[in-house]
């Protein structure tokens, strides 16, 4: 919505690497800029680099809305697993595949790989989409 003040972001910070079953765990800093008070909703977007099927250019995967004195500064978390990062595949069961990811946070973004086997993701409830 309308805002009367600007916003900033730095230090984004995303493990470079996750294993199969680590939890990702994504922080940065937002900050008032202006010099009046505000609300700011910060969104979390996931790029799948490679897909066996084509993937969205990019998915919201969190957000968070905050208050904000002029000036101040907060850093924000946000906490995603392997189920965030699976899709519909081919054979219409949810799987997870390991690969190169983007995370993109405003005009901050950053890379990370997720390491394991590629298989469909049985932690999560499979099931098939009747048309």
């Amino acid at each position: 919505g309308l805002s009367y003040t600007t916003f900033s972001y730095s230090d984004l910070n995303v493990p470079s690497k996750i294993n199969w079953n680590d939890q990702i765990i994504i922080t940065l800093n937002v900050r008032n800029t202006g010099s009046r008070q505000g609300d700011h909703s910060t969104l979390l977007y996931v790029s799948d680099l490679y897909r066996t099927i084509t993937p969205p250019n990019k998915e919201l995967k969190g957000y968070t809305k905050l208050s904000f004195e002029p000036n101040e500064q907060k850093q924000i978390q946000f906490t995603l697993d392997r189920h965030d990062l699976s899709f519909i595949g081919i054979d219409l069961t949810r799987q997870t595949e390991p690969g190169l990811f983007t995370v993109t946070v405003g005009n901050l973004s950053a890379n990370f790989t997720l390491v394991g086997e590629h298989q469909p993701d049985s932690s999560v409830s499979t099931y098939q989409l009747n048309y």
